[in-house]
């Protein structure tokens, strides 16, 4: 999803169609976005106190410190981005969008390093 959604709306037509897709995104981001970050960002942090004494704090403390940067960054950088997408009339054209499709990548890879700390973590405590 992170590296498909931006790049299929600078297939669309025109600023209508994706105005219209824009807005059905911005009504699912609660459920399918916020909801499972902040519960991560919640499970990161109560990581600190109730980890089993094998699972090496130091990958605890990377895995909260990725998903913390790539929070910062969404917040300053791509969230902000696709507001501003609400304003502009560039429509698929647009040079924010392009800027999105570029840069995109980096949370990606932030969200999915922070899955496979967690994972080596889980794993180093059956270990």
């Amino acid at each position: 999803m992170e590296l498909d959604v931006f790049r299929t709306w600078a297939l669309l037509n025109d600023v209508e169609e994706l105005n219209r897709v824009r807005g059905a995104h911005w009504k699912k981001l609660p459920y399918f976005v916020f909801v499972p970050i902040g519960l991560l960002l919640i499970l990161n942090i109560a990581l600190f106190w109730y980890h089993p004494a094998t699972t090496p704090l130091f990958l605890v403390g990377l895995a909260l410190g990725i998903h913390l940067l790539s929070d910062v960054l969404t917040a300053f950088m791509w969230g902000r981005w696709q507001g501003q997408l609400t304003f502009e009339h560039h429509g698929p054209d647009s040079p924010l969008l392009a800027r999105l499709i570029k840069t995109h990548w980096i949370r990606t890879l932030l969200v999915t390093s922070n899955g496979i700390i967690l994972l080596w973590a889980a794993i180093a405590t059956f270990t």
